[in-house]
This record gives structure tokens, C-alpha cells and sequence, in this order.
């Protein structure tokens, strides 16, 4: 009889877990049905973690994607009230984002 390796079997069973919308507490039974549909059709079995994508705001480093790069960041607030001062400053007065950041000519009156 093949054992499946463990940490396959906990990744497949956390895959289950999420597909079915986390739940807590859950039907042992059910859920176990579930892991062992989703060994019938392993051939096709494709799982991707997209964990980012729940944890937000999230920047995945492109040198090593899954480490989310806004984790780093110790206050998100002071981070916002900052950009919010910032953009109230006389450079930023009267400037609206072109596409592609074009640089729009100002023509003399």
C-alpha cells in the first residue's frame, strides 16, 4: 500500500479546507471526502497558492515571490496619513496623473 509523503497530504488537505471557505468547525467526514475526491482525479490535480491575494495590501517581491514585501512595513497609518500631507503640499496643487506619465506643456498666456 503507497503512503502518500505527509506535507503532500497536509497541502492538499489545506487546499480542500480553503476551497471549501474555511470553515470552523466543519464536518470531519465531508471533508475528509473531499481530500480523498480530490486524489481520484490527481492526474489534473494543479494547486497554486495565492495566500496574497487574501492578505492585503500585498507587494511580492519579484526576486523571491512569496515573500510579500508590504509585511515589512510597522504602521500602515502613519504610512497613509503621510502620503495624505504630502500630497496637500503646493507641488502636488492643481497636477492630475497623465497615462504614461506624460509630461503635459504648459503653454504661455
Amino acid at each position: 500500500m503507497y503512503v502518500i509523503p505527509a506535507y503532500l497530504l497536509e497541502c492538499i488537505i489545506i487546499h480542500c479546507w480553503i476551497k471549501a471557505g474555511r470553515p470552523s468547525p466543519f464536518d470531519m467526514t465531508q471533508a475528509l471526502k473531499d481530500v480523498f475526491e480530490s486524489f481520484t482525479s490527481a492526474i489534473d490535480l494543479a494547486i497554486v497558492w495565492n495566500i496574497h491575494l487574501l492578505i492585503r495590501p500585498y507587494v511580492l517581491d519579484p526576486c523571491s515571490p512569496f515573500t510579500n514585501l508590504c509585511s515589512s512595513v510597522k504602521s500602515w497609518r502613519e504610512m497613509i496619513r503621510g502620503s495624505i500631507e504630502s500630497l496637500q503640499r503646493p507641488l502636488f496643487q492643481g497636477v492630475s496623473i497623465q497615462p504614461g506619465w506624460k509630461k503635459v506643456e504648459i503653454k504661455d498666456k
